[in-house]
């Protein structure tokens, strides 16, 4: 609820004007449109209503030459009957209060003195209904006014032909069916026109009137019930007709509402019922068409009962309908979404832009603070879209217990079965679970030849500092999604050929869809020289980084690498440096928001220390992990909006895909059964422990 006092002034727009319907305008949360310059300029709401007071300052300018009269003057006959003659005035009368009180809650100026419309400027074609029997005079000697159903209707469809969007109807027209009443709202619907009228005065479980809802108008109905302006409880007033078996047409305003005096200069008058309800509520719509002119008067009134604030049972009820009327949600997005030029959609809530560390995202966050999306309704916002953008780490960190069980059954045969239990210590891949059985190795070694069967994960992961930070092999930076593999080590010459193997993926999570990679591997080593080549090919991800939806930097990637390695020795000290280039090919992913990717030249490289320094053996070293040295893509968003097509229109934006390079201070000390790795971004606050142990028997 709203704190208690009143607030200092919070903007231009908290004025005395303002205030003086302080409570149902917080209610309704009325400033927050002032506040963001909606004033409901453009948009033309009818009143249909008695007499107008039309000398009323508060509404200068603001009535539209679309108003007119339906009444007329009836004279008394001597049979008793009465003789119509068309009155062809609006209303000069000082006593007609209340159609005027209606138009100054939709639309009074704001001009530093009474009170202020929700929409101060939005044109009112003022349409009066009213009749005037000259012989039953009021006591200001004004002929009174009677209501005709007949006058009601012809406004309706006068309203229909001139396709005036939003219709106030401040009356509760009770009694039975009426035909033509119905057949005049019908054809007001049909041309996408909101009806929104009183749900009356008589504290009926159903609002007055609904005898007039058909299953041609009931889309474009609004009924309007009366709330108590307690700014602690929400209550519907004792006497607004409740929503009933309308529930879903029906929404709740303030019932007390200030409005200036009209036949007062100066004063202010008390405004009580659901009458001063409703213009709350045709007023916000207005608001809304002033900033979507492309949808109908219909549409405003779907995006307010779909925005109402839940205040009574959870959900639609039968005694507050949708709820109360607030102005901040029915001009706030619903259900955004990213679109692209073919028209595939993906909602914000969802969306998830997951890049690879080796990239960077900095030009395509910047275009994304300012894209420009469509809400469910079709409205057109401009948002920061920035939050969907996710950078993978260069560290990850897991933690884990491993067993070995070692046979050997001969001088030349050696057997080992090994398994891993890890648990998270860090960031691990999305969808993952804190803690699993990591993975199984089979490692047989006869003769010179040993072949190793991995699953859960690469035969080549053992080449990061305890499985943490940057690895030293080029399989392991390029396709970390192995979880299946094998590698084959064979005597060649003076050194010995590996060949490696493996495929992996990963699983559907929420929205994201699967993906799945393939790699292989050959290299030579000397025992100080190593020189290597390989292959990857990626489904749905881009080195491991899956997105969803419209997207996706790549439907599928290949990538071909070399690399090479050299270890010295010098004392009891040995140094290795490492690196390797990469090319990758991208495919265009299917209506995505990202196109025509460029080729990606990627690098890494390190250097790495080690000795043993009592039962240890400590290594350290730097390293630049994977990263893209050049490449880019297009980035093609909504920039505005159309009305001629009522269509976002788009803009081709190039993106620069080369990463932010980053180095990382690594170290492990290995003490056989327990190692401790650390690893230290230097240029971004990255950083990650890990500890594994293991026993075999």
């Amino acid at each position: 609820m709203i704190a208690s006092p009143r607030p200092a002034a919070r903007s231009v727009n908290d004025t005395a004007e303002y205030r003086a319907n302080y409570n149902s305008y917080e209610l309704i949360g009325a400033l927050y449109a002032a506040d963001a310059g909606l004033t409901g300029k453009g948009v033309t709401v009818g009143i249909v209503d008695g007499g107008f007071t039309t000398s009323d300052s508060e509404l200068a300018g603001r009535q539209s030459a679309l108003s007119k009269d339906f009444g007329n003057i009836l004279t008394k006959q001597a049979d008793g009957s009465y003789a119509a003659t068309a009155r062809n005035d609006i209303g000069l009368n000082p006593s007609s209060l209340h159609g005027a009180i209606v138009a100054e809650l939709l639309a009074a100026n704001r001009d530093g003195q009474g009170s202020v419309g929700v929409a101060p400027q939005a044109s009112v074609a003022l349409l009066r209904i009213d009749d005037s029997k000259t012989d039953m005079p009021n006591a200001d000697g004004s002929p009174n006014e009677e209501l005709s159903g007949a006058n009601i209707a012809a406004a309706i469809n006068y309203a229909a032909s001139v396709k005036i969007p939003v219709l106030s109807v401040s009356l509760g027209i009770d009694g039975g069916a009426s035909p033509s009443l119905t057949a005049a709202i019908n054809r007001f619907a049909s041309v996408g026109g909101l009806f929104v009228i009183a749900a009356g005065n008589s504290g009926s479980a159903n609002p007055e009137s609904i005898q007039l809802v058909s299953s041609a108008n009931r889309g474009s109905w609004i009924s309007v019930g009366g709330l108590s302006n307690s700014l602690t409880a929400f209550t519907l007033d004792p006497s607004s007709g409740q929503a009933g078996t309308l529930a879903d047409r029906y929404i709740t305003a303030p019932y007390d509402n200030i409005a200036a005096d009209p036949a007062n200069g100066g004063g202010f008058y008390k405004f009580t019922g659901t009458s001063g309800a409703v213009p709350l509520v045709a007023a916000t719509a207005a608001l809304i068409l002033q900033k979507w002119p492309q949808l109908s008067g219909k549409d405003a009134g779907n995006v307010i009962l779909a925005t109402a604030r839940d205040i009574g049972a959870p959900g639609t009820d039968p005694v507050f309908g949708r709820g109360l009327l607030d102005i901040k949600a029915a001009l706030s997005p619903v259900d955004p979404v990213l679109v692209t030029q073919t028209g595939t959609t993906t909602p914000i809530a969802s969306a998830s832009l997951a890049l690879p560390s080796a990239t960077g995202t900095g030009s395509i966050t910047k275009l994304l603070s300012h894209a420009v999306i469509l809400d469910a309704f079709g409205r057109d916002f401009t948002a920061d879209a920035r939050g969907i953008v996710r950078s993978s780490s260069n560290i990850g960190a897991v933690a884990g217990l491993t067993r070995t069980i070692r046979r050997n059954t001969s001088g030349t045969l050696a057997f080992s079965v090994t398994s891993d239990i890890e648990y998270a210590g860090g960031p691990v891949r999305e969808g993952e679970p804190v803690a699993r059985l990591a993975g199984t190795e089979i490692r047989v070694r006869t003769g010179g030849t040993e072949i190793a069967f991995t699953q859960g994960y690469a035969p080549w992961t053992g080449s990061a500092v305890a499985g943490l930070g940057a690895p030293s092999l080029a399989l392991a930076a390029y396709a970390g999604a192995v979880t299946t593999g094998a590698r084959t080590i064979v005597p060649f010459g003076d050194g010995a050929l590996t060949f490696d193997a493996g495929t992996g993926g990963s699983r559907a999570v929420r929205n994201i869809a699967t993906a799945s990679v393939d790699a292989a591997g050959v290299g030579w080593s000397n025992g100080r020289w190593s020189l290597g080549g390989g292959v990857i090919s990626e489904n749905g991800a881009v080195f491991g980084s899956r997105s969803t939806g419209a997207l996706q930097l790549a439907s599928a990637t290949t990538t071909g690498f070399g690399e090479a390695r050299y270890i010295r020795l010098a004392g009891r000290w040995s140094f290795t440096g490492y690196g390797s280039i990469g090319v990758t090919a991208l495919r265009d992913a299917t209506n995505s928001l990202l196109t025509a990717p460029s080729t990606l030249v990627t690098s890494r490289f390190g250097i790495e220390a080690g000795r043993n320094i009592g039962i240890a053996r400590v290594t350290v070293g730097v390293a630049q992990p994977l990263n893209v040295e050049s490449g880019g893509a297009t980035l093609t968003l909504g920039n505005g909006y159309d009305l001629d097509s009522r269509s976002l229109t788009f803009a081709a934006n190039p993106v620069d895909l080369r990463g932010n390079r980053q180095f990382l201070a690594q170290a492990e000390v290995d003490f056989g059964l327990v190692r401790i790795g650390f690893v230290q971004g230097m240029r971004r606050p990255e950083t990650g422990v890990v500890t594994s142990m293991g026993w075999h028997f």
